[in-house]
Order: structure tokens, then sequence, then C-alpha cells
């Protein structure tokens, strides 16, 4: 288990990195995980990179939609 000021590195040293960003594709080894997360993060923009305790959390906004009039 990282220490926690490693844990604040990493997620200040991801920010810069991610923020604003669009996820376009990723890749997931466990089957399970491919099940449950297949197509659910493509075109989803990074929002923020930060920490909750010894977890860095990375937030996402959903894709914009063709339903806004």
């Amino acid at each position: 288990m990282p220490e926690l000021p490693e844990v604040e590195t990493v997620a200040r040293q991801l920010y810069p990195l991610l923020c604003g960003k669009r996820i376009l594709r990723i890749h997931l080894r466990d089957p399970l995980l491919r099940k449950m997360w297949n197509g659910r993060l493509t075109a989803r923009t990074v929002t923020s990179v930060r920490r909750i305790g010894k977890a860095v959390v990375i937030e996402l906004v959903d894709p914009p939609t063709g339903n806004l009039r």
C-alpha cells in the first residue's frame, strides 16, 4: 500500500496531464472488467484528478449528446 504523500504526488502529477483530455480507448485485460466497463468510459472527458485517502480519483464528465435543443 502506498503512503499518503506518494498518492498525493501521483495525483498532482496526473492532474495537468489528464485534465481536459478525452478518453479515446481503454485496454482492460480482465474479462470481467471488460464486460462491466466496455464502452462506458470512451468519449468521456477528465474533469479532475484528486486524492481521497490513499486513492487517486479521476472524475469524468459524460460525453455530449445530440438531444440538446
